[in-house]
């Protein structure tokens, strides 16, 4: 079985990458159409378009103008097959190899072997090709794509295309010929002001270029009026004045040729078709020997010619012969190469052919034909061909045979959308009486539209088990079950669909196929846990299935068990193993090896965690990436999409922004498409009653609460159901209604327990303290704080489902006036409340220091000092102290910096006196007082209370970097996103005068640098270019004449297609140098040297 690239290339249409052969004898010359808008030098990136019906010469004026012009060109015929991404990628590859020679491209060869293209990554794929076509184009190229006009229906075609154009190089043009309008969305081509449109009656033979064809194709001279005649019944449609001027319609008699003319008029008012077809078979067919015309009718059958198989379908010796004559004799039969092996008819002849052919060979004549090509396709290992093949004959049977045996090995190869659009063809009913046409249309339709694919699966499992196929009915149950996981969130549905499902895998599991197994492994483990809370059988689940993916080598199958391994371990709050997980499957996350569905799957994974914490800036930034990098419209087809809203919602509770959640769940439940189905609306009706609670609402509380419940009874799943009871029972308890709200949580505990769900736990122990505490019961209230506050310490969280600041600040005191836990309950209010807490139990806002951007001093969110506030021996202090470690400098060393000439005395004096108006401006402007933040005590000044910018930059910076280093690449983007949200800009000249200060400056933009460099080239691994450029772009004034970051920033530039970018960082840099005392000479040639160099800015995913 062939399974290299070789195999791909095989199933290319034989016809893709060559114009074709024109005998200039028959054909006059039009290639002034385009020549006559061309000035001496070609502009960058010129576009032509040529949009013109049938028969109108498209194909004949591009070929002469690229023929007679000074400059290569490439070409590609656009066919149906150009909706599969990796033949579409393979096939341009293939194009573009024929013009320029010492295209290896050996990224994007890895790239095809590997099948590492996903429906959603063609733009990657793109890129590489770019980038090295770049490196060869030494001159102005054309490449055409033909016959535009059939991607109508091909929308990742299209968007390849658009992609294509947009991100060329300027010496790379392009020449686009459609039947029908374009339907290209590319900027470059709306926007671009040289574009030469021709259309049909641009294309129109005038009267004297009629006459000038009669006297080139018949040596024959018609006169002016005969000319003009022969336009008006025409229009100077050329295919038409060809066919009425063939050299057969004047072989017959002068009868027959009078008849010929008398009869035209009337044929060409018929319509374009009927002139075709007529003309077709009166002037062509009918002059053909007869046994010639059934070998004809019976090659139309095929998708393209290859004489090989053609010799041995249609029984005829020579036929490579053959088939030069008759293209020699212009018989609408073209050459695709030189030695007579490949061949293509006209396609409108084609059509004639096939149409004719039906009724003279009749329906069981050509069964035959495509069996016998089927066949052959089989032999030669061309599955894609030999189904389609089966697929135009109506042989469904064989279809299902062929799919049931070769299904997973195609998809392996990459071949889904190639055999998605030929079973979308397939009629409905028989995909139903064929279920395993039916499943692996619904299989392969996953990661396209999702949503349709229920009733296909719910088919397939009835015929199925009908008739006995445990195999057929196992993969059915698997995908279902997986289905009511990802998209309709129909917990109970799938519960019982499990007992079955285990029955059957415990059966075959011996026997079945490792990706068989695997599937079935794989959403056993996501149904148990989920849909029963069996946690125990469903690790069980993954451990095999993981085993059966690392064996098997596929990434896909290994992102899809990763993605249920840590979903289980977040159902259960084991975070350190959920992390775990995360991090192994990070990379496969942007891996074109793994499907969309899948790789959507693992920023599931990243976005429920990141939620489940409070950790707003990760979350914002994971959840651009989703808007960024995936199809909206399959995005909104899964359960992503609505959680994206209510995750968001419950991180602004979380975050205090009770009226903004409030606002996002209300927009939610109206949309119908958001909460669609029983499960989200459960959820976006509970969290509302929540919010509803916090602000005093009763009534319309305990309404969504009750319709929350219906919901989740009609949905069920154990955790959610857990998880409902707590967030009830925390809103009954904010109501005050305690007794009901006791026995929510209770309930949620005991099921919580059963999983078990620490993060349920967690939430139930919270608003258990609460109720205890507003009821009085001090010596309750004490146990659950300790059970929670422990838990919470134990299990690393510091937020959780169901925090909202002002009553977690209610537990948090009580916890420290009952000295309860209070380091937890310090750290918890500090780094979640932005406040201290007090021995009494009393909350003082924590004082922020900002630095990193213009000075100020915050408290609650609120500026309260500016720069202008203080003096520059002020500002200069609080640097001092910031730059001391732990934010605590003795006097002596404050004295000896800023008077270092005075006598102690005088120093002491001065000192005191700095101190006093420091202290007496921070009373004037600050509500709290100063003596919580800042103090002298035992000779030294000591803030206390307050976060530092820089001191948390420096923090999440240092602790993102060791996790780097360790390849904890997932948490350390996470960090680097919190430190850099610290970072607004940084000018040290302001208040960094001493030379501890600017030491500790120094830090600042040193490990600026590393996150910078660490991090971006991670990104670029990850195929995140841009996103990279953005990052080093925060360096660009800080370090301007730093060779490693320039050198990244100009290759990422060129890489990504900017090169006026490229070039203005490269003049930047020039001019720092020339600044820092360099001669012209020498900056010209550091830049040169620098420039030159080969940068890794490129790397495969999982390196």
């Amino acid at each position: 079985m062939i399974t290299s690239p070789d195999l791909l290339f095989r199933s290319i249409p034989s016809n893709k990458f060559y114009p074709p052969r024109i005998n200039q004898v028959h054909s006059i010359e039009r290639h002034t159409l385009i020549t006559r808008h061309l000035a001496d030098e070609l502009p960058s990136r010129l576009f032509i378009v040529i949009e013109a019906q049938a028969g109108q010469g498209k194909t004949t004026l591009v070929q002469q103008f690229l023929e007679r012009s000074p400059f290569p060109f490439t070409w590609y015929q656009i066919g149906p097959e150009d909706n599969d991404p990796l033949l579409l990628l393979l096939a341009l590859r293939h194009t573009l190899s024929r013009t320029f020679p010492g295209l290896s491209s050996t990224r994007l060869n890895t790239v095809l072997e590997n099948r590492q293209i996903s429906t959603d990554m063609l733009q990657q794929g793109v890129n590489i090709l770019l980038n090295d076509i770049d490196a060869l184009l030494e001159e102005d190229t054309f490449i055409v794509f033909d016959d535009l006009h059939l991607l109508d229906e091909t929308q990742q075609g299209r968007q390849v295309l658009d992609y294509l154009i947009d991100t060329s190089p300027p010496r790379l043009h392009f020449v686009l010929t459609s039947r029908h309008p374009l339907h290209l969305g590319a900027r470059s081509l709306r926007n671009s002001p040289h574009l030469i449109y021709l259309d049909s009656d641009d294309l129109a033979l005038s009267p004297a270029e009629i006459e000038a064809l009669y006297d080139r194709l018949l040596d024959t001279t018609i006169s002016r009026t005969e000319a003009v005649e022969i336009f008006s019944i025409t229009n100077g449609w050329i295919m038409g004045i060809i066919l009425a001027s063939h050299p057969f319609a004047h072989k017959n008699g002068t009868g027959r040729q009078k008849h010929r003319q008398h009869d035209k008029a009337h044929l060409f008012k018929n319509g374009t078709n009927n002139v075709l077809l007529a003309y077709f078979e009166e002037e062509i067919f009918y002059h053909i020997p007869e046994p010639v015309r059934e070998t004809l009718q019976i090659l139309s059958f095929l998708d393209g010619i290859d004489t090989h198989l053609a010799e041995d379908l249609t029984a005829t010796d020579n036929l490579a012969h053959l088939l030069g004559e008759l293209a020699d004799r212009n018989l609408f039969i073209y050459r695709l190469d030189d030695e007579n092996r490949l061949f293509r008819l006209h396609h409108l002849f084609q059509e004639f052919l096939q149409m004719s052919g039906k009724k003279s060979l009749g329906a069981a004549a050509v069964s035959r034909i495509y069996q016998h090509a089927a066949a052959v396709y089989l032999e030669q290992g061309l599955f894609d061909k030999a189904l389609k093949t089966m697929s135009i004959s109506g042989d469904y049977t064989a279809m299902e045979q062929l799919v049931y045996r070769h299904g997973q090995h195609l998809i392996a190869t990459g071949r889904a959308r190639t055999i998605l659009s030929i079973l979308h063809t397939t009629p409905r009913e028989k995909l139903s009486t064929h279920p395993w046409l039916g499943f692996y249309c619904g299989l392969l339709a996953l990661d396209v539209s999702p949503l349709q694919t229920l009733p296909l699966f719910t088919s397939c499992r009835e015929r199925f088990a009908e008739s006995g196929n445990e195999e057929g009915e196992l993969m059915a149950l698997t995908q279902i079950i997986q289905y009511h996981f990802a998209i309709s969130g129909s917990h109970r549905d799938g519960a019982a669909l499990l007992s079955r499902t285990i029955d059957l895998f415990a059966r075959n599991n011996a026997r079945l196929p490792g990706e068989t197994a695997l599937l079935a492994a794989r959403s056993l483990a996501a149904g148990l846990s989920l849909f029963s809370g069996d946690i125990t059988t469903a690790r069980h689940y993954t451990r095999h299935g993981l085993d059966l993916a690392t064996t098997l080598g596929s990434r896909t199958f290994i992102a899809a068990l990763r993605f249920v391994s840590g979903y289980i371990e977040l159902l259960c709050g084991d975070r350190r193993a959920a992390h775990l997980e995360i991090e192994k499957s990070f990379s496969l996350s942007s891996d074109p090896a793994v499907g969309t569905n899948n790789r959507l799957s693992l920023i599931f994974l990243h976005l429920f965690e990141l939620s489940q914490h409070g950790d707003l800036s990760a979350f914002l930034r994971t959840r651009d990436m989703v808007e960024t990098d995936f199809d909206r419209v399959i995005v909104h087809q899964t359960v992503m999409a609505p959680y994206l809203t209510l995750w968001s919602a419950i991180i602004m509770i979380a975050n205090g922004r009770i009226t903004d959640a409030h606002e996002l769940l209300d927009n939610g439940l109206q949309d119908g498409q958001t909460v669609a189905n029983s499960h989200m609306a459960s959820q976006f009706l509970q969290w509302r009653a929540f919010i509803q609670a916090l602000l005093g609402d009763e009534t319309a509380a305990l309404d969504d609460l009750k319709e929350a419940q219906q919901q989740r009874q009609i949905a069920g799943g154990v955790f959610h159901t857990a998880y409902q009871l707590a967030i009830a029972g925390a809103t009954l308890a904010l109501l005050q209604r305690y007794d009901e709200a006791t026995q929510a949580l209770s309930m949620a505990e005991h099921l919580g327990n059963s999983m078990p769900a620490v993060g349920v736990t967690i939430c139930c122990r919270a608003y258990q303290a609460l109720i205890a505490l507003a009821t009085g019961n001090h010596t309750d209230c004490a146990t659950y704080l300790a059970s929670w506050l422990a838990t919470m310490n134990r299990r690393g969280y510091s937020c959780f489902w169901g925090w909202e600041p002002t009553t977690m600040a209610r537990l948090l005191r009580a916890a420290l006036q009952m000295g309860v836990e209070p380091v937890t309950a310090r750290r918890l209010a500090r780094r979640r409340l932005t406040s201290a807490i007090d021995d009494a139990g009393d909350l003082i806002p924590i004082l922020s220091i900002h630095i990193l951007g213009s000075f100020s001093l915050t408290c609650n969110g609120r500026i309260q000092v500016g720069p202008q506030d203080l003096t520059n021996h002020q500002r200069e202090l609080f640097g001092l102290i910031i730059a001391s470690p732990g934010q605590r400098i003795s006097q002596e060393q404050i004295q000896l910096t800023f008077w270092p000439d005075s006598p102690p005395d005088k120093a002491r004096k001065s000192f005191d006196t700095l101190m006093t108006r420091l202290r007496k401006t921070l009373s004037q402007k600050l509500s709290i007082p100063v003596k919580n933040y800042i103090g002298v005590e035992k000779g030294y000044v000591h803030l206390t209370r307050i976060a530092i910018d820089a001191s948390q930059f420096l923090q999440l910076a240092r602790r993102g970097l060791k996790r780097a280093k360790r390849g904890y690449w997932w948490q350390a983007g996470n960090l680097f996103t919190k430190a850099l949200a610290q970072w607004t800009s940084f000018r040290p000249i302001d208040f960094f005068a001493s030379e501890q200060t600017i030491i500790f400056g120094d830090e600042l933009i040193s490990t600026l640098r590393s996150i910078c460099l660490s991090w971006s080239h991670n990104l670029i691994t990850h195929n995140r270019a841009e996103e990279a450029i953005d990052l080093l772009e925060m360096t660009k004034n800080l370090l301007p004449v730093d060779e490693e970051l320039m050198l990244l920033r100009y290759q990422l530039f060129l890489t990504t297609r900017q090169p006026l970018r490229a070039r203005e960082i490269t003049s930047t840099y020039y001019n720092e140098l020339l600044q820092l005392g360099w001669s012209p000479e020498e900056a010209e040639e550091l830049v040169f040297s620098l420039t030159s160099r080969t940068w890794p800015v490129q790397r495969k995913s999982g390196e």
